[in-house]
């Protein structure tokens, strides 16, 4: 048991397709004592009061740390993935960068990073009330503020100056 309602194991395990063995990790949280834990509840045991009262989750990385100092290490970094997601499907960083020039492909990099960080800081400034989002601590995606700021607006009037009812 690492902190109350923490437990670890770490095993190296190597898949058929793998090259080499990997460090596993594997996390249990229990959610009466952490009602916030990250992971999944596993639904083939959802009927077993043992395994339904516990959120799992998994490391796989090829660094050789005890499992503690792994899920620490990583405990860290696990919400990078959504920016990343967010920067690659909001911001369009899909289309990569890979232009002719590279001053040209660091200059189109930084525009995409400054408007992320001119949205993050229109979230942290004006987005996280109760009274915009009807939650409190709620972190919009820009797809999402693009609807709320201005499909929503769109929706609500069929011509203009008048009031589609």
């Amino acid at each position: 048991m690492l902190d109350d309602g923490i437990e670890l194991i770490g095993f190296d395990y190597q898949a058929p397709s793998w090259e080499k063995p990997r460090r596993v990790v594997d996390i249990r949280q229990k959610t009466d004592e952490r009602p916030d834990a990250k992971g999944k509840t596993l639904s083939l045991f959802a009927d077993d009061p043992v395994f339904a009262c516990y959120c799992y989750s998994v490391l796989v990385t090829d660094m050789n740390l005890p499992a503690a100092e792994l899920w620490r290490l990583y405990r860290g970094r696990a919400d990078c993935e959504n920016r990343i997601k967010e920067l690659k499907y909001d911001f369009g960083g899909e289309r990569g960068f890979n232009l002719r020039d590279f001053w040209a492909t660091e200059a189109a990099l930084l525009t995409v990073m400054l408007a992320y960080n001119v949205m993050s800081l229109f979230r942290q400034a004006v987005l996280r009330s109760d009274a915009v989002s009807g939650k409190g601590d709620i972190q919009h995606t820009l797809k999402t503020l693009c609807y709320k700021l201005f499909a929503k607006a769109a929706y609500i009037t069929h011509e203009g100056r008048k009031k589609d009812c």
